[in-house]
């Protein structure tokens, strides 16, 4: 079994990554969550392009977990990770789509609005 030194590098990279990630997606939210207050002026516009770039964030976060990062190296350290690694990978289409889906719900409601302003 190799070193815990010898580790730490790829542990602190994924630590930061999704310490990173977490804080992206959760000022996303925030801004939505707070997009419906009446002193705040975040349009629907604003709502896609903030979700527009946590998607681009992750699909990058995943692309590089796919491609031999963090999670094959876990796996080659631990192959027991291996059904651990492969779950998480299944998981990367679906929060893409769910991210794609309010996307389009945000641009949806960016039409309304500018319906609306054209009346």
């Amino acid at each position: 079994m190799r070193d815990y030194n010898e580790c730490q590098a790829y542990i602190n990279h994924l630590l930061a990554e999704h310490r990173r990630l977490h804080t992206l997606l959760r000022l996303a939210s925030a801004a939505i969550n707070q997009s419906g207050d009446p002193h705040r002026d975040a349009s629907p516009v604003d709502m896609a392009k903030i979700l527009r770039h946590a998607r681009e964030e992750l699909q990058h976060h995943f692309a590089e977990e796919e491609g031999g990062g963090c999670l094959n190296e876990a796996v080659s350290r631990c192959p027991s990770l291996s059904p651990e690694a492969k779950r998480i990978e299944a998981e990367h289409p679906g929060l893409l789509y769910e991210i794609d889906r309010l996307i389009t719900l945000a641009e949806g409601g960016a039409q309304t609005v500018e319906s609306q302003v054209a009346v």
